[in-house]
């Protein structure tokens, strides 16, 4: 599995990350709610 990074953007959005063994890092959650 992966780690999750949760990063706070200049807008104060709280946006999640997930990073797979390879190192790639995907966008799994934007404001407004869950981007899959």
């Amino acid at each position: 599995m992966g780690r999750l990074e949760r990063v706070v953007d200049p807008n104060n959005n709280v946006i999640s990350y997930s990073y797979d063994r390879f190192g790639m890092c995907t966008k799994v959650a934007g404001p407004g709610g869950e981007l899959r």
